[in-house]
């Protein structure tokens, strides 16, 4: 009997048992895996694929810090940061600033306007009458002077005045630079002096003016 055994259990038969069994059990074996075995060393480099994660399975808490950029974010989905709107707030505030600023500008020009009317400046219905008043006019010769006064009208007062000579356009082109006012000033609260010297080789008529307000 034990020859008999030794004749049948060869490698060819081993083999095949062992073939037999794997066959009926190996495989439930195969297919449990331990709790904790699988680890980073036995994932493959790339191994796990984006449709291999379950949606949501990974948090803030799970990305490192810093690691995101600009790239990475949709920037529409983004609401207002806090700092934003305290910068709108602050251009809100800067433009109320300078609403009130304008506000008090115009309050100031309205109370300038007002002393004016209160001063005797301006009348009720706007400014006052101002009128140019001309001396009579006085012919110089060639190479003399000669003064003019203007005077304005009772119940107005002289606020400037000046001279003029009586020349054509041509003659001022000719002797334009050497009809000379020498003096021109107010001379009293309601009259206007000038004083002209003529050094043309032709007389020359002058005249003085006064630009008179009412009162």
């Amino acid at each position: 009997m034990r020859n008999t055994l030794k004749r049948h259990l060869n490698y060819a038969n081993l083999m095949a048992s062992i073939a037999v069994f794997l066959a009926l059990g190996g495989g439930a074996y195969a297919m449990t895996i331990p709790t904790g075995s699988v680890g980073a060393k036995q994932l493959k480099k790339n191994a796990v694929a984006a449709a291999k994660i379950k949606t949501g399975a990974v948090s803030g808490a799970k990305v490192k810090d810093d690691s995101l950029t600009g790239a990475d974010v949709v920037e529409s989905s983004l609401g207002t940061v806090p700092a934003a709107n305290s910068a709108n707030s602050a251009k809100t505030a800067e433009s109320a600033n300078t609403a009130n600023s304008a506000n008090s500008a115009s309050t100031a020009g309205s109370a300038a306007i007002a002393n004016s009317v209160a001063n005797g400046s301006v009348g009720g219905n706007g400014l006052k009458e101002i009128t140019t008043v001309s001396s009579a006019g006085v012919s110089i010769a060639p190479g003399a002077s000669a003064s003019q006064t203007a005077t304005c009208p009772a119940g107005t007062m002289a606020i400037g005045g000046g001279s003029f000579w009586s020349v054509t356009q041509g003659d001022l082109n000719i002797d334009g630079d050497l009809l000379q006012t020498t003096h021109s000033f107010r001379s009293s609260s309601s009259s206007w002096i000038a004083r002209g010297g003529n050094a043309s080789p032709t007389p020359r008529t002058f005249k003085a003016e006064a630009y008179c307000l009412a009162g």
